[in-house]
């Protein structure tokens, strides 16, 4: 499975500027790792 991000007319992905803005390095890897965990379970 894949995770897609929603993608604006403009080219933009939302949800992948907020996880790239997150500035706390621990919740920022929570962040990646849960959508990781999605992408391999649903």
């Amino acid at each position: 499975m894949e995770v897609i991000f929603y993608k604006t007319e403009q080219g933009d992905k939302p949800a992948g500027q907020f996880i790239k803005s997150i500035e706390d390095l621990k919740l920022r890897a929570k962040v990646i790792r849960s959508v990781k965990l999605l992408e391999k379970f649903g």
